[in-house]
């Protein structure tokens, strides 16, 4: 049965015997750590269970991908994701294709750069008509992100990196002089960031600092207009999201006067064409529109593309500079991508719908995601960064007229690396549970391409910031699937699918109510057979892990395990941590004791009974996390295992455990890997042992090889 997640939680904190495990640097927390180390190691590696799985899922991790794609100067540049490198590398090609990748030319290899493989490479950017390239690169180890500027093609640096950058790439002058990007600092325990202009060929002392906003607003991205003339500013505060425009000087690289123009809960901006400014805003628009302006002594605004009832707004590019150029736009419908065609501008400025396909609509290969569109900037062609559960990051080749392919196709896939699913492996379905509170809650499910029954079923989550959780690429659900289960996704509210008020509906007090959404859709993959009532994991990371532990915590029998991973899971404390103030805007304040109340009520840690039989649980801590401290699993695996006498056997009831030195929860920390960074080896590793643990909870036989 379907419920709301307990309401008995106290206003007030309850001792907290485990706080101790907060100080990494105590020597008792690290030889705790080495317990567990040697714990996880026992567990896993009886009847050599991990080198198996490891062995089994190996040729499922063996992927690559295509990212960051963009063009300069008629080339196309991308970041290339080999299957058998740790890093990606920039390179540039003629064309899109698998020849003209295979030719390509290497421009920036981190390896290169930083034989011990702590450099990564995030981004790039170049002036459109030529000229030199600037990389982003952060330190898998944590630090300060840098900025370097390579010759054309590649080469070596023009100068020394540019320190303490954000790694989105940076914005250039379109003549290749200079550009803005966006500095970082620690400011006590507070994260500052602001914009800034560079100038080749000076020092980085001397770049132009850009005021936009009051001090607690932080910049996230940059752009110099086509023309040179204007520069944006897009900041994010406690209250949502501000764009900020200043006219640039001619000669000296200045930092403008900026204007605020637009402010929303969720906005972007980006320049499409000289002079004109387009905002992305969710303003008066819960599911988005766009929002147009010509700049000028008098800003002239109008709605170039309104609010859809039923898809949400995602991005909007414009196929060229001039003023008749086509706009493609981005959709977000029922949890996959849509993309369709708009003519050029009408005579009040809006773009008129027409092109290839019904209703103006760009054919895509399937349910997936387009995560980013870079137009020529001729317009003739666009390359569309695409993927789907079954298909790692591909690229594809969008021509407005149709081109001269075959059939008269507008869309072509240019690139697509290895490792995606042989077509008919698996099937993919689009299932719709109901929360307690009536709200349609959307789900993807794969698994065998027959229906062979209820199996055992993983259900992945994430649900807040307003961040949308849509397909892409999954190694464990192929495997998972080829091994006879299935793998579940679930968009509950909090998150970012539906629009703001999706988010909204599940933000601060009213979080508990993304972990009710949860348990519907567990609940729901039940009622239609996909699962088995008791083998059901959930998996989650981040915020999600943080859903993943509170549903497992406040419905224990519903459940066989978890996978929690780099999640906040003391929700009474996370401010402590000098990343958790910018949590408050979407938990609430524990100095607050109301906010605490609503914390209380679904918080992880703060849950935990003596006594109850648990799921299992794996919770795993990244050494070099700057988010989310390692404290907060080690904390709540303390209380998972001195609260739980009697832990879950292996086929998901009370019981005795499997073995003595199977204690129901585990602890992995894992070394040089960071929230978002580290190596491709080590995160291997990490999804060999997170499969290990759920083949043994769930009692799921290893993976097949691959077809290939």
């Amino acid at each position: 049965m379907t419920g709301a997640p307990r309401t008995a939680a106290p206003a007030v904190p309850p001792p907290d015997p485990h706080r101790w495990l907060e100080d990494g640097a105590d020597p008792a927390v690290g030889a705790w750590e080495a317990g567990q180390a040697a714990l996880l190691d026992r567990s896993l590696g009886r009847d050599g269970l991990r080198d198996s799985v490891r062995r089994a899922l190996a040729p499922y991790l063996e992927v690559g991908g295509y990212t960051a794609a963009g063009w300069q100067d008629g080339r196309a540049l991308y970041l290339r994701h080999a299957p058998d490198r740790d890093l990606p590398v920039l390179v540039s090609a003629d064309a899109v294709g698998p020849q003209q990748d295979a030719d390509a030319r290497t421009v920036f290899d981190p390896a290169v750069w930083d034989p011990s493989g702590d450099t990564v490479l995030t981004g790039w950017s170049a002036p459109p008509g030529g000229g030199p390239v600037a990389v982003t690169l952060v330190s898998a180890a944590g630090g300060d992100g840098r900025v370097l500027v390579l010759p054309p093609g590649g080469g070596e640096p023009l100068g020394p990196p540019l320190t303490g950058c954000h790694p989105a790439a940076p914005s250039w002058l379109p003549d290749g002089s200079g550009f803005a990007y966006i500095r970082e600092a620690r400011d006590g325990g507070r994260l500052r960031r602001w914009a800034a202009l560079h100038r080749l060929g000076t020092p980085q002392g001397q770049d132009a600092d850009v005021a936009a906003g009051a001090a607690d607003w932080t910049a996230q991205r940059t752009q110099v207009d086509p023309s040179g003339r204007w520069l944006l500013v897009q900041t994010r505060g406690a209250k949502g999201t501000a764009v900020w425009v200043g006219r640039l000087g001619d000669g000296a690289l200045r930092a403008p006067g900026m204007a605020a123009v637009h402010a929303a809960p969720v906005c972007t901006a980006r320049f499409r064409r000289a002079g004109v400014l387009d905002v992305l805003t969710e303003h008066g628009a819960p599911r988005g529109r766009l929002l147009s302006a010509r700049l000028g002594e008098e800003h002239h605004w109008w709605e170039a593309v309104p609010e859809r009832p039923d898809a949400h707004l995602a991005d909007a590019v414009a196929l060229g500079g001039r003023p008749e150029a086509p706009l493609l736009t981005v959709w977000r419908e029922d949890g996959s991508s849509r993309i369709r065609l708009h003519g050029g501008d009408g005579e009040d400025g809006t773009p008129r719908e027409g092109g290839p396909g019904e209703e103006g609509e760009v054919p895509l290969p399937g349910i997936g995601t387009v995560s980013a569109v870079a137009p020529r900037p001729d317009g003739r062609e666009a390359l569309i960064e695409w993927t789907g559960f079954t298909t790692p990051p591909s690229l594809l080749l969008f021509r407005p007229d149709g081109g001269s392919w075959d059939g008269g196709a507008a869309v072509r896939t240019a690139l697509t690396a290895p490792g995606a699913a042989r077509p008919g492996s698996v099937r993919c379905e689009r299932l719709h549970a109901t929360a307690p509170d009536g709200a349609r809650i959307g789900l993807f499910v794969i698994g065998p391409p027959e229906d062979t029954g209820p199996a055992p079923t993983l259900l992945t989550v994430y649900g807040g910031f307003g961040l949308a959780l849509t397909p892409s690429f999954s190694a464990t659900a192929l495997a998972w699937a080829a091994a006879g289960g299935r793998w579940a996704m679930a968009a509950v509210r909090g998150g970012g699918e539906e629009g703001s008020a999706w988010r909204e509906a599940a933000r601060g007090r009213d979080k508990h109510r993304s972990v009710g959404d949860l348990h519907a859709a567990a609940d729901h993959l039940v009622a239609e057979g996909v699962a088995e009532r008791g083998r059901v994991a959930l998996i989650g990371s981040s915020h999600g892990g943080m859903l993943a532990a509170a549903a497992a915590v406040d419905r224990p029998s519903g459940y066989a395990a978890a996978v929690c991973t780099a999640a906040p899971l003391d929700m009474a404390r996370f401010p402590r941590w000098a990343a958790g103030r910018a949590w408050i805007p979407e938990y609430g304040d524990p100095d607050d004791p109301e906010d605490l109340a609503a914390l209380l009520r679904y918080s992880p840690l703060h849950n935990v009974r003596e006594g109850v039989a648990y799921p299992r649980m794996l919770l795993t801590a990244f050494e070099l996390d700057l988010r989310v401290d390692p404290a907060h699993a080690r904390k709540f695996c303390a209380a998972l295992q001195g609260a739980a006498p009697a832990v879950r056997n292996r086929a998901g009831r009370p019981g005795e455990p499997d073995a003595p030195e199977d204690p129901g929860a585990l602890y992995a920390l894992r070394p040089s890997l960071g929230h978002t960074t580290g190596a491709a080896a080590a995160r291997k590793a990490q999804a060999g042992d997170e499969f290990a643990f759920l083949t043994r909870a769930l009692g799921l036989p290893e993976p097949p090889p691959p077809e290939p």
